[in-house]
């Protein structure tokens, strides 16, 4: 009987009509036309319908400069083009991809886009390989009328250590910036100058300079030390120590916890680890979620971490000076609560930080993540040890 039902049901498999796999890649191919013809998808404009007017060598370097492929990888792609096709292609990828091979080209004559506008210019180094001293510090420039636009890349340093003197360094950038404001300046002033900011027109060496950063003073130093000392127990006055059991209970709560960001919360075993927004971010729910965990007048820290969110966001101004009160209270309890040994100067540096939210607008208006973010794609933009600024 079960026999019979098989041949019934699946003819294609009884031993009258024995199936080949030849026969059953057809009926999967007709099968796929079949789904195709059907697809909900079809006759869609084609997503790559922009490689119809560019020519060969242009899609190429499209494929190469928006995936940022490897120059080994795009030698292989022009090999097999040359070999297989016979393609007029060049041998390198620095041919394809046009890589400069001098530096210190200069726009003039550009018009922005919206006037009077204000930048925000920030530099910091950054390594290049693991296994040589080879460093970069770009000058990077943002404009604060344009958030949607991104950062721009406006000079570079490349060498085995950081400039050995800040004049070379931002000298020319502080010349194009004066003729930007005064076209035609001549500084017959031939006093060396302490800094080379001292030029500057229409600049305030006191006010002009941010002291209050989110990314470096406050998520990955005073939030990272408060967190570090609270599960390791080093605030022992205020903190009990946990023990292992308890660790696990409190990563596993705060991993479960569903945040509308892009990285959720790791173990408390990668603390050491936890950087930017996505783990400093959701704070004020930690804190709620740990309060089983601590004792009450560990909760101090609550001021901190309330003030600091409410502070990024221009729709919480109204309460500002009021934040500005939780800031300061956080301040002056913090060596009582947490030991006067780990006070630092970013921890005293808090005070000031209503002064700079009320002068440049909320945290996240003027922090250093986009320039951060931006040092990122520079060093992946290296492709070898050679010429690497530029690359």
């Amino acid at each position: 009987m079960a026999k019979e039902w098989e041949e019934e049901n699946y003819p294609q498999h009884s031993e009258t009509q024995p199936t080949t796999s030849k026969a059953l890649l057809s009926q999967e191919i007709d099968g796929n036309d079949r789904v195709d013809e059907d697809d909900d998808t079809f006759g869609w404009d084609d997503p790559y319908k922009m490689f119809d007017d560019m020519s060969l060598l242009d899609c190429l370097r499209y494929l190469a400069v928006a995936n940022q492929l490897s120059r080994s990888v795009v030698n292989m792609i022009l090999a097999i083009l040359r070999k297989k096709f016979d393609a007029d292609v060049p041998k390198d990828a620095r041919t394809l991809v046009k890589t400069p091979t001098a530096v210190g080209e200069k726009n003039r004559n550009v018009e922005p886009r919206v006037t009077p506008f204000s930048l925000d210019v920030s530099t910091d180094g950054l390594p290049l390989h693991k296994s040589g001293p080879t460093q970069i510090w770009p000058i990077l420039l943002k404009v604060v009328e344009l958030p949607k636009l991104p950062v721009m890349t406006v000079a570079a340093f490349s060498g085995p250590s950081k400039p050995e003197s800040i004049i070379p360094f931002l000298e020319p950038l502080i010349d194009e910036l004066n003729l930007i404001q005064r076209e035609g300046l001549v500084i017959g002033d031939k006093t060396p100058w302490r800094t080379p900011l001292e030029k500057l027109e229409n600049f305030d060496m006191i006010n002009g300079i941010v002291s209050i950063d989110r990314l470096h003073q406050i998520d990955e130093d005073v939030s990272r030390k408060i967190l570090q000392g609270m599960i390791n127990g080093k605030f022992l006055n205020n903190c009990e120590n946990w023990t292992p059991p308890q660790k696990e209970a409190v990563s596993q709560i705060l991993i479960n916890i569903a945040f509308e960001l892009h990285h959720h919360v790791r173990h408390l075993k990668y603390i050491a680890f936890w950087r930017r927004k996505p783990s400093f971010g959701p704070s004020i729910i930690i804190s709620v979620t740990l309060k089983d965990f601590m004792t009450p007048q560990s909760f101090n820290f609550l001021l901190y971490f309330c003030g600091v969110t409410i502070l990024s966001s221009s729709a919480h101004q109204h309460i500002w000076c009021r934040v500005d009160e939780f800031i300061r209270k956080f301040g002056k309890e913090f060596g009582t609560f947490y030991g006067r040994e780990h006070i630092t100067s970013n921890v005293h540096n808090l005070q000031h930080v209503y002064g700079e939210v009320a002068m440049y607008g909320p945290l996240d208006g003027f922090s250093a993540y986009p320039f951060e973010s931006h040092l990122q794609q520079i060093k992946r933009w290296v492709r070898s040890g050679t010429k690497c600024a530029e690359q």
